[in-house]
């Protein structure tokens, strides 16, 4: 017998009241829900989305398009579309705004983030017929997770792009990574020195197409 009908039936010898069989049911499962729950279960996963450089620091910049601000375009679609999977979401900048490397993964980690994302865009000024995705994680300072983050956004990104896969690296000199104390890794969407990529990641169709790829792998990534 349940603690609650226990309860119910000393009630009702202390106070000479007769119980009916039906005072005896227990609460609806719909009622107790609530208290069912788990920590774990309720809690909202925070994401802080990095949109790489700003400011005075515009990253690449090449035919008149400044890395800083499709960063910016990218990761406020990806906030938008992490809020509606029902994350929080929190980012290091929002506008056209200046912070060092220190600072973005201080800010994570004073928020105590349950995962980081730093939104970036390459180049490589010799070729460039290069091209494609690849995400960055450090191995050295963080456990595994990481590169099982950076494998699910990589793979996702890729299936959902159809650009070329250029794979996770493992790179410890990126402060972001190295710094934070959450799982994290650094996207670089493609090359903007390639003028057919490039017009790509500047069209709103392509932008929601990575978005999307980011938005899986962060699932996967949660539910492994």
């Amino acid at each position: 017998m349940s603690l609650f009908i226990l309860l119910l039936t000393a009630i009702g010898v202390l106070t000479n009241i007769k119980l009916k069989k039906e005072d005896l049911i227990e609460p609806a499962t719909s009622e107790i829900q609530v208290f069912a729950r788990s920590i774990e279960e309720e809690k909202q996963k925070l994401i802080v989305i990095d949109a790489g450089h700003g400011d005075e620091d515009p990253g690449s910049s090449i035919s008149n398009v400044d890395e800083k601000d499709l960063n910016l375009q990218i990761a406020l679609k990806l906030k938008s579309a992490l809020e509606e999977e029902g994350y929080e979401v929190m980012m290091t900048r929002s506008d056209d705004t200046y912070l060092t490397l220190t600072e973005r993964a201080e800010f994570a980690n004073e928020v105590e983030a349950d995962l980081f994302i730093s939104i970036h865009q390459n180049s490589y000024i010799d070729d460039s017929t290069v091209s494609g995705i690849e995400v960055y994680y450090n191995e050295s300072t963080k456990t595994e997770s990481d590169e099982v983050l950076a494998q699910f956004i990589q793979t996702e990104l890729v299936e959902t792009t159809g650009a070329r896969d250029r794979g996770i690296r493992a790179y410890d000199e990126l402060v972001v990574t190295r710094k934070t104390e959450m799982p994290a890794c650094l996207v670089e969407l493609g090359y903007m020195t390639n003028k057919s990529e490039l017009s790509l990641l500047q069209s709103d169709a392509y932008q929601y197409k990575l978005v999307t790829g980011m938005v899986n792998g962060i699932n996967q990534f949660f539910e492994s």
